[in-house]
């Protein structure tokens, strides 16, 4: 028993020093990722160190964050120089290097080389990495074989890097104590405390054994026996439990919980940890594989039931992580170690494990992670071109972004080669600027252009920034360039649209505003020509253009010469640019002779589209090729927005005016014609009256003059009928009445209409002139109305013996009726007026006589003309006589439109 006790316990102690060994081993390849990056970054400085002994500059260690020292040493291993960051505490030894082998007085290990490490035969560049600890600091070295043989070597201090990984440290020591912890309450279980009751109870068992196998026949124990026993056995059973609280309050502090699996009768045991780390209450799980396998999350359930329904047949005791999904949400993170235990056949016992909660250090582990893609990302996303100078201004790093930018080598610009990609004219003062800094110390600040790498100068705002050691002392400058382009062509563009508007806002005519913002807009762009053009049917239509020397383009051009391309850009609405006409190879010769015969080499064209059809826009000239920006044509889009908003208020606000102005002309003609109204409506009333008072009074009047009385009343009632009729006819234009529409023809109607006023001409001729076959949409009553006004004013206005003549002629679209009289004529100042309501020249008066004519007729002929989208004017001269001009437009489905 005692053997197989001790047999127990050095398995024990080998099973904790095998795992112990395993975290250390697995530690020191989570150690060797984590430092990856920081040999890259040591092999970086070795190769910039080397470059600059190769051009005679001193040896200087980069500062990043960590003491670091540099050494130089001859092909034999003698050293040569050796410099250090002044803020380390304490440097190691420096190693002498014999034959390419270092001999580290504190050497303890390697980390796993990612070159080969020092060796006789290694004559490549690379020597390799080391790891030493020196006075309690621990530092990594990289070592470079040099062209000339010489050995350079980087060596830095570990400490904010072991700092950034303590948690996974301080994880590992903790999971290493409680391996141990565990191992030491085995033994303690086994050989200590615990152990005594045991030997004591057996002890006692054997002593009273030995008494009672002597003693005559069959005898059993006695009284006084069985309660030693007794007494024996219940302190022991309390030590035990003692111990077994012990156990189980450390494995509770450690988040650890055991469980066991006897193979030969199906039983399961677990502590009450174990079912914790389930996300269970203690006494709730019904144990069992299948019981278990519903804790596991599901996406590790699969995984973790082969490795469980395997473990039977596995070389060696499965070791797995998993992950458990909480009742309350969230995930815990376990680690599961079993210990397998087989007959003398092979087959299995009895299976034990101990589960870990490994949550923490999982966290941890991620966050590293991420922390390590957040640097990698803003390193590899900062937009600004970056670099690093020495305390003389030497420039020895640049970030990837400035040789992208600028298509430079390190070769070419490092120490005060960055000078080749600024420009001439601003280099002096930005030499003068940085000379200053470097003298007093203090951060540079400066806007300048830097040619890019395809040749293009662009702004970029300059920030040099100074960093000193803990003693004051000027170290290092870090600087960075930010491309500004877009800025200052944003606050450019912004204040040039401000003083546009500025400029275009107090002006109200059309005209006026076009040829404003066409100065403004060329001037901002250092172009030769800004036009504004309108579109009608055919022609491009230049009425105001601005020009830096060269001659107006004022006039009308046909849209075929400047290219279909280009209409068909306006047509759809888009901007269209040429970067240099001449060299579009599918411009015709014509095209390309009427664009050099205009000096046109690059254009900008916007259209303007109204209700899908081109009406106007504005294109910008320049008589040199150019690379239009995407800003300039941006600029010249929103120009063209800007000036046609202002045109359309300009144009809003004239007929604002105007409508106010025939408002007032209106109400002024509403009062002259009420008042003319009344009058005309009086005079017949008053003659009617006058008469009828004659007719009461005087009953004995003669026949001849009773008779005249009623004659000259009749006339004046027709006359107020005629008045009336006339008014009504106006007042339903007034009110929006519109007349029928139909397919007429129209010198059929003129016939009827000279054959009605044969009755109207007393004395005079009538003559029917060329009648030409015109097809119109109309109203053949309205018609008749509106050529029997005319005729009837002709004759009214015409001595006898005068003459008359009706005519119609096809014109353009549009057929023309003619009414020629000889008569008496108009005045000049009169002709604008006789459209008027009650309207009558003086001198279109017989004298001595009254036409008899209303004063509407003229007025009623122009709103059926209106009504049928005609035109009506007079041609007339005093004493020469007078022509009423009717032009109405052809119908569509005419043959002759």
């Amino acid at each position: 028993m005692a053997l197989r006790l001790r047999l127990a316990l050095i398995y024990g102690l080998l099973a904790s020093l095998a795992l112990v060994l395993a975290l250390l081993v697995g530690y020191g390849f989570y150690e060797r990722a984590a430092y990856r990056n920081l040999d890259e970054l040591l092999q970086l400085f070795v190769r910039q160190n080397a470059a600059h002994l190769a051009s005679g500059i001193p040896l200087e260690p980069p500062r990043i964050g960590s003491p670091v020292a540099l050494r130089l040493f001859s092909p034999e291993g003698e050293r040569l120089d050796a410099v250090g960051d002044p803020q380390a505490p304490s440097i190691p030894p420096l190693p002498a290097l014999s034959k390419g082998v270092p001999a580290y007085a504190h050497w303890i290990h390697w980390l796993p080389p990612i070159n080969p490490v020092f060796s006789d035969s290694s004559q490549s560049a690379e020597i390799g990495f080391g790891l030493t600890v020196a006075e309690g600091s621990r530092w990594r070295s990289y070592t470079q074989r040099l062209p000339d043989g010489r050995l350079l070597q980087v060596v830095v201090s570990l400490y904010p890097t072991d700092r950034a990984l303590g948690v996974a440290w301080r994880n590992f020591l903790g999971l290493a104590a409680l391996g141990t912890l565990l191992v030491m309450l085995l033994g303690s279980l086994l050989t200590g405390p615990s152990l005594r009751p045991l030997t004591r109870l057996a002890a006692r068992a054997r002593e009273i054994a030995r008494v009672t196998r002597h003693r005559p026949g069959n005898q059993g124990l006695s009284q006084d026996e069985l309660g030693l026993l007794a007494s024996t056995l219940q302190a022991t059973i309390g030590h035990l439990e003692e111990e077994q609280d012990r156990l189980e309050l450390a494995l509770g502090a450690a988040r650890m919980g055991w469980w066991e699996w006897d193979a030969q009768h199906d039983r399961h045991r677990w502590s009450p940890e174990f079912e914790r780390l389930l996300g269970l209450e203690p006494g709730t799980f019904r144990g069992g594989i299948e019981a278990f396998l519903e804790c596991v999350h599901p996406e590790d359930r699969a995984r973790v039931e082969a490795l469980i329904r395997g473990s039977g047949t596995a070389d060696r005791p499965p070791t797995f992580e998993y992950r458990v999904a909480l009742p309350g949400g969230g995930v815990r993170w376990i680690e599961s170690r079993a210990q397998v235990y087989r007959g003398q056949n092979g087959a299995v016992l009895r299976l034990l494990g101990l589960d870990l909660d490994i949550t923490e250090r999982k966290q941890n582990e991620q966050e590293l992670r991420e922390s390590e893609a957040r640097f990698r990302q803003l390193a590899e996303t900062i937009p600004q071109l970056a670099w690093m100078a020495d305390e003389h201004g030497s420039v020895f790093w640049y970030n990837q972004r400035w040789y992208e930018y600028t298509g430079t080598t390190f070769e070419e610009v490092a120490g005060w080669g960055w000078q080749r990609v600024h420009h001439p004219e601003v280099l002096p003062q930005v030499l003068e600027r940085w000379k200053a800094s470097l003298e007093n110390g203090e951060p540079f600040d400066m806007t300048f252009p830097l040619r890019g790498a395809d040749g293009v100068f662009r702004p970029f705002l300059t920030r040099i920034a100074p960093f000193k050691d803990a003693n004051g002392r000027l170290r290092r400058w870090f600087g960075t360039n930010t491309d500004v382009t877009a800025q200052l062509e944003a606050e450019a563009r912004q204040a040039y649209l401000v003083q546009l508007s500025d400029a275009v806002r107090p002006l109200t005519d059309p005209a006026a505003i076009q040829i404003e913002a066409a100065r403004q807009l060329g001037q901002h762009l250092q172009v030769d020509r800004v036009v504004y053009f309108e579109v009608r049917g055919e022609e491009y239509i230049v009425g105001h253009d601005w020009s830096k020397g060269g001659g107006s383009l004022a006039g009308r051009y046909p849209v075929a010469s400047f290219g279909q391309w280009l209409l068909d850009e306006y047509r759809s609405g888009r901007t269209a640019v040429l970067a240099d006409v001449t060299a579009e190879a599918q411009r015709s010769p014509e095209e390309q002779q009427t664009y050099a015969a205009a000096e046109i080499r690059a254009y900008i064209g916007v259209p303007l589209v109204k209700g899908g059809r081109l009406v106007a826009g504005l294109a910008v000239h320049s008589a040199q090729p150019r690379n239009w920006s995407q800003s300039e044509i941006t600029l010249v889009e929103e120009t063209a927005e800007r000036t046609w908003a202002a045109l359309e208020r300009a144009q809003a606000e004239t007929a604002l005016r105007q409508s106010e102005q025939r408002y007032r002309e209106l109400s002024e003609g509403q009062k002259r014609f009420v008042a003319d109204a009344a009058h005309e409506l009086r005079a017949p009333l008053t003659a009617i009256q006058g008469n009828l008072d004659l007719l009461e009074r005087f009953k004995d009047m003669s026949v001849e003059d009773r008779e005249e009385a009623i004659a000259e009343a009749a006339r004046e009632a027709g006359r107020l009928a005629r008045l009336v009729n006339d008014l009504l006819a106006l007042a339903r234009g007034d009110a929006g009445a519109r007349v029928r529409q139909e397919l007429l023809q129209l010198e059929e109607v003129l016939r009827e209409v000279f054959s009605s006023a044969q009755g109207l001409a007393r004395g005079h001729t009538l003559e029917l002139g060329s009648l030409e076959r015109a097809h119109v949409q109309g109203d053949p009553d309205r018609l008749k109305e509106l050529f029997l006004i005319l005729l009837d004013n002709a004759l009214k206005y015409t001595p006898l013996p005068g003459h008359v003549r009706l005519s119609c002629a096809l014109q353009k679209g549009a057929a023309e009726v003619r009414v020629e009289d000889n008569g008496i004529g108009i005045a000049p100042h009169d002709l604008p007026r006789v459209f008027e309501r009650f309207y009558r020249a003086d001198h279109a008066r017989t004298p001595g006589r009254d036409p008899g004519g209303t004063g509407l007729g003229l007025s009623i002929a122009r709103w059926i003309v209106e009504q049928h989208s005609g035109s009506i004017w007079l041609e007339s001269a005093l004493g020469q006589g007078t022509t009423a001009v009717v032009r109405l437009p052809l119908a569509a489905s005419s043959p002759q439109a």
